[in-house]
């Protein structure tokens, strides 16, 4: 008798743990993990005028590095729009522009974990503000990349 109480409360067990991955199966198959938000910057100067639109600087011209990583990050243009987008590196705060031979800008990114409304996603990293030469770099007009004053 006790063992037929024991092997009906395992397989209730089984079937109660079968039930809920089922259904975690389920709620990860729709789910959509965002990504970690990159640093969207737009590269002005004293009068506003857009380096990478205008062409004054190129992507061969510009080099975005980790310092703690020691590596030069990948980055890529948007010349329409007149951005420069950079992967961000997950709870980090500190990296260096390089433009051409002579300017070195350091930034530093502040990041919040945002966790995800599924068990199946870690959560991501958004970008909440960014300073260079200690003040906090302004959102552009669409409120999609961050100005960076470059002299």
């Amino acid at each position: 008798m006790g063992i037929l109480k024991q092997t009906g409360a395992s397989l209730m067990f089984a079937l109660l743990l079968a039930g809920t991955s089922s259904c975690e199966r389920k709620q990860c198959e729709d789910a959509v993990c965002p990504v970690d938000q990159d640093l969207k910057l737009s590269l002005v100067n004293d009068q506003n005028t857009n380096l990478i639109v205008s062409g004054q600087i190129q992507k061969a011209d510009v080099l975005f590095y980790s310092p703690v990583k020691g590596d030069t990050l990948k980055n890529t243009f948007d010349t329409k729009n007149g951005s420069m987008l950079s992967p961000m590196i997950r709870d980090q705060g500190l990296y260096t522009i390089i433009i051409g031979q002579s300017t070195n800008i350091d930034l530093l990114v502040y990041q919040a974990y945002v966790p995800s409304e599924f068990e199946c996603c870690s959560g991501y990293w958004r970008i909440d503000s960014v300073f260079a030469r200690g003040e906090k770099l302004p959102m552009n007009a669409e409120k999609d990349a961050f100005l960076l004053k470059v002299q």
